[in-house]
């Protein structure tokens, strides 16, 4: 590392190598079977304890497991386009409790 550089935190290292470096990870798209196995494991522990998850899922890290359960596989999620009337209630929403704090 160059010395006039700051040095990084055990964090960020930590993060990096888990995400970017780590052989024993995978980076790779996830299986029908890896989905399975984490609705599996997000049953027999909590969804909201994932390090108790992800030690059911063997080469995913535990921020993996959390995306991935949280964008892709958790029961409930909408995806596809708004409909009108939600478009309406989010707007109904945002004027009664953001109050202008999102105008410039």
């Amino acid at each position: 590392a160059n010395a006039q550089q700051k040095p990084r935190s055990a964090v960020a290292c930590l993060m990096k190598y888990q995400r970017s470096l780590n052989p024993n990870f995978s980076k790779s798209t996830w299986s029908k079977d890896e989905d399975e196995r984490l609705k599996a494991a997000v049953v027999r522990s909590s969804a909201h304890n994932w390090q108790a998850v992800c030690a059911y899922m063997p080469n995913r890290t535990c921020s993996q497991c959390m995306h991935r359960w949280e964008k892709v596989v958790r029961p409930g999620i909408r995806k596809g386009l708004w409909s009108v009337s939600e478009d309406v209630d989010l707007i109904t929403w945002a004027e009664v409790f953001l109050k202008g704090s999102c105008k410039k």
